[in-house]
């Protein structure tokens, strides 16, 4: 099977889909690349975002940016979604967002802001 095949991505004993465990983004072991080919996933501003099904799986671990603003093609915020976002300070809600699933914004110790953007008729800041 070649990269642009993949649908899903395993990772030790789980896969990515709604009910991913953060645990299995931030164990050391697991390493996440996607081929530029890949029609299903994408990396973009270190986040892991399902294309297909325009969803924010998680916000990686490595990414160390303190802002982050949700692509336009994202429609949900997935389960524990930026739990792993140990610098993110202020989080902005693309004007695309129609869900964020259960504790899709939890356990942000670090974060100080969440702005919707103006275009966004779902949720309001």
């Amino acid at each position: 099977m070649t990269n642009e095949m993949i649908r899903q991505i395993a990772m030790q004993q789980s896969a990515i889909d709604s009910n991913c465990a953060v645990e299995d983004f931030t164990r050391n072991e697991n390493v996440i690349t996607i081929s530029k080919e890949n029609k299903h996933f994408i990396i973009e501003e270190g986040c892991l975002i399902d294309i297909t099904n325009k969803r924010l799986i998680t916000y990686l671990p490595t990414n160390t940016r303190d802002t982050y603003t949700v692509p336009e093609n994202v429609l949900t915020i997935s389960h524990n979604c930026v739990q792993p976002a140990k610098n993110l300070k202020t989080l902005t809600i693309g004007k695309n967002v129609q869900l964020i699933e259960h504790s899709g914004l939890f356990d942000l110790e670090s974060l100080e802001r969440i702005e919707v953007d103006d275009e966004n008729d779902n949720f309001i800041s």
